[in-house]
């Protein structure tokens, strides 16, 4: 028997915290218009109605997830780099030893980057100490798949029709 999966953010919801899967559709909504939103875009995003999206935004706010611009729009706050920070850390801890001997044996850079939806977003780095020519990609720096070596070996292992619809080709 298969699950059915969901777009729907509440519907995504199995067995969770009803509020909580929409807090985090609200932040995502947040992150896929830029960073900076207004209420009523925000809950047509995020397919909620305004007095939920405007609760559950005051409360962001009250945690320091959100913040109001001075135009009344919403954006993503700063207690998400703390969580961001902590997170790429952990990654960076879990990996470390295995990124450490690709570098001891081959003397190049190693980067770890995952394929988040239409981006490659670098997650890990260890530079070799002995070489001059350095890669200066940065934790945490997004590109387009097709534009970095990593992205285009990730994208080698999708089938070519998921490859060209993702591309905007």
């Amino acid at each position: 028997m298969t699950a059915e999966v969901s777009d729907d953010p509440v519907a995504r919801n199995s067995g969770g915290v009803q509020s909580l899967d929409r807090a985090f559709a609200i932040l995502e909504a947040m992150a896929d218009a830029g960073g900076v939103i207004g209420l009523s875009q925000l809950a047509e995003k995020a397919d909620l109605p305004l007095a939920t999206i405007h609760r559950l935004v005051r409360t962001l706010v009250n945690l320091g997830y959100v913040r109001q611009e001075d135009s009344r729009e919403y954006s993503l706050g700063p207690q998400l780099m703390r969580l961001s920070d902590t997170a790429s850390k952990r990654v960076g801890v879990w990996t470390r030893p295995a990124m450490n001997a690709a570098v001891a044996e081959l003397g190049e850079s190693v980067n770890l980057a995952i394929l988040d939806a239409d981006e490659i977003v670098y997650v890990a780095q260890v530079q070799p100490s002995t070489n001059f020519m350095r890669m200066f990609t940065e934790v945490g720096f997004r590109t387009a798949p097709h534009a970095t070596a990593v992205g285009k070996a990730i994208l080698a292992d999708y089938p070519d029709e998921e490859v060209v619809a993702g591309s905007g080709c």
